[in-house]
């Protein structure tokens, strides 16, 4: 018997590009039995109706009140479909007509009942050598995809991907769940607003009871606004305590994970000081930045010295 699935698109002031996002879903060769916007901003629910005439599941649209951020929204999401398998998009993203079908055959396909959750890809994801370096630096090397390192960093190369793999964290916005995984393993909503990091840590907690795949076959493009509107100082800010918090809650407090992690911290502050010093016409953003992580390491520095000092728990976090 089939399975039946939903999609969960969380959004935020971005009307062009949610429509965008709906058009391609209008698109699939399989359609998802029922897509599921959750707002937190003050979007045209009559337009949005309007626009996915012709739609042949049911869609729901939710306001979402409090705290926004994309954890609570995705967790919203779940709560609203009864669906066997939920996929998460971001509302900038445009899918690749087979998506959904090739996602859903590997779930249904031979040991599909073994499988928690499916990845796609992002076919205009690109590491320029500049980011490849700095990942380098921090312990996080390009050439594969879909390990967690000791530090907690996740590695991510999407253009490594060339076939069905199994990987330890899937991206937020490609990604698909089991809901009996999800109901498990929620997004931890302590990650409000930009929510940085939220998807590798629930995913990484699913992958340590679930296989996790991902394929190369399931394409979409993210066009991803520009960061320049954030405040970079908030973000970095976030960066540092996200991850930390992800270290605390899911990596082995062993000797060699928290030397890991601390040197990751450490080349992040040295990489915005080279920052600084190689890319003048962008000092205000990273100084912006270099304050936002050692905000971050000092609102962090209990167990940030601990690593340093090659302390820790001494069992499994």
């Amino acid at each position: 018997m089939p399975l039946t699935s939903a999609v969960v698109i969380p959004t935020k002031d971005r009307p062009q590009e949610l429509r965008n996002c709906l058009t391609s879903l209008l698109g699939q060769t399989r359609f998802a039995e029922q897509i599921i916007v959750v707002d937190d901003g003050q979007e045209d629910e009559a337009d949005l109706r309007a626009h996915m005439t012709g739609y042949p599941g049911p869609f729901l649209y939710h306001r979402k009140t409090g705290e926004p951020g994309a954890a609570r929204s995705r967790n919203l999401g779940v709560a609203l479909t009864a669906a066997d398998v939920v996929f998460f998009l971001d509302d900038d993203v445009v899918l690749e007509p087979e998506y959904v079908a090739e996602t859903m055959a590997l779930y249904e396909g031979e040991g599909g009942e073994q499988i928690g959750g499916v990845g796609g890809v992002i076919t205009n994801f690109h590491l320029g050598w500049s980011e490849r370096l700095y990942d380098l630096i921090r312990g996080r090397w390009w050439w594969g995809h879909g390990r967690v390192f000791p530090s907690g960093l996740n590695q991510c190369n999407y253009e490594a991907v060339r076939k069905v793999q199994a990987v330890e964290w899937l991206g937020g916005g490609v990604c698909s769940f089991r809901r009996r995984v999800l109901e498990e393993f929620p997004f931890t909503e302590a990650f409000g607003g930009y929510s940085l990091a939220e998807d590798v840590e629930q995913s990484y907690r699913a992958s340590r009871k679930y296989q996790l795949l991902i394929t190369p076959r399931a394409r979409l493009a993210h066009y991803e606004r520009s960061k320049g509107n954030l405040d970079p100082e908030g973000l970095a800010y976030k960066q540092i305590l996200n991850f930390w918090y992800h270290f605390e809650r899911n990596m082995p407090h062993r000797l060699g994970n928290r030397a890991a992690f601390a040197w990751m911290i450490v080349a992040t502050v040295l990489g915005d000081a080279a920052g600084l010093a190689l890319q003048p016409h962008r000092a205000r953003t990273m100084l912006a930045r270099l304050r936002g992580h050692l905000r971050g390491v000092r609102a962090c520095r209990r167990s940030i010295s601990q690593a340093l000092a090659g302390a820790g728990g001494g069992g499994e976090g």
